[in-house]
């Protein structure tokens, strides 16, 4: 459609230029048209290969002298081999055709501007097309970024939806096992499986029971000699005369130096300590004495061997 309108507008020019007579049928053209200083130069412009100044000194003659013949006919050609200006080009060929109808380049200046027809013509489809093409390929190019920017956020989008997926696969997983867990404690199962369940959740060490045996040890020992310095009055009532004293208590064995002691099942520290030297509060004594072998908070396994300080 733009090359039909642009050629539409060709023709319509074309036609302007062959049915303008230019009010020179009744003139006629000064009988020499090249006693012209003006025009000297222009051609001695030309001559010399200065064919921007040529071109200008031409139409320099021609705006003195509209009817100058040769000026029209040395600018056409100018205008069309050098500048490739093809619409002024045909206005002077025609110009010089009506003003020199005898002259020998009359039937040139016409086949030279029909020539300028073609080549405009054609340069104007070239133009169309050139133009029609850089703005497809302009598009398509836009065309293809977008494409690049979808398939981005594709990209992206898919891998947001295979982390959602791995998240709701792992949230049915531990909504399975919780009803499991659920269901057998609701069905009435032993209470053995689910304390299993429970310590396979916990970090316990294998010697819970002897941590536990030495936690009630100890409190066994304390609760005793609150007892027994509950019972030991605060003053001495005197003996009287006729009432043998009493007898000392039996001395404990003490434990020679460096004794090796192997322990046996119930025993503790505190127990140890209570035993041989009749203070609970020496059993540091002897975690002291086997600080490679006992663990800080004095815990002893039966079978161990050990040295009494």
């Amino acid at each position: 459609m733009k090359t039909l309108t642009k050629l539409a507008a060709l023709m319509a020019t074309l036609a302007t230029f062959s049915g303008c007579d230019w009010e020179l049928k009744s003139r006629r053209a000064p009988e020499n048209d090249r006693d012209n200083l003006r025009f000297r130069n222009a051609m001695a412009a030309y001559q010399a290969g200065r064919l921007d100044e040529a071109i200008k000194g031409f139409e320099g003659v021609i705006a003195a002298s509209p009817l100058n013949a040769t000026a029209r006919f040395q600018l056409a050609s100018l205008q069309h081999d050098y500048r490739k200006d093809y619409l002024a080009a045909i206005a002077n060929y025609r110009i010089y055709a009506e003003l020199a109808p005898k002259s020998d380049k009359r039937d040139i200046a016409v086949e030279r501007a029909r020539l300028c027809e073609e080549q405009y013509k054609t340069k104007v489809e070239y133009d169309i097309r050139t133009s029609e093409n850089s703005g497809m390929v302009a598009e398509l190019n836009a065309l293809k970024d977008k494409v690049a920017e979808l398939e981005d956020e594709k990209q992206e989008l898919a891998g947001r939806i295979a982390a959602m997926d791995k998240s709701a696969k792992d949230l049915r997983q531990e909504n399975e096992r919780v009803r499991r867990l659920v269901g057998s404690i609701g069905e009435g199962e032993s209470t053995e499986r689910v304390s299993l369940d429970v310590k396979s959740l916990l970090d316990e060490e294998e010697d819970d029971t002897d941590r536990i045996r030495f936690s009630a040890d100890v409190a066994q020992l304390m609760r005793d000699e609150v007892e027994e310095s509950a019972e030991t009055p605060l003053a001495v009532t005197p003996k009287e005369p006729h009432q043998p004293a009493a007898e000392k208590p039996e001395a404990k064995p003490q434990p020679t130096p460096n004794e090796l002691y192997v322990v046996k099942e119930g025993d503790t520290l505190y127990k140890l300590a209570k035993e041989r030297y009749g203070n609970v509060g020496d059993w540091k004594k002897i975690r002291e004495a086997n600080k490679e072998k006992i663990a800080p908070d004095g815990r002893i396994r039966a079978g161990q061997e050990i040295v009494l300080p």
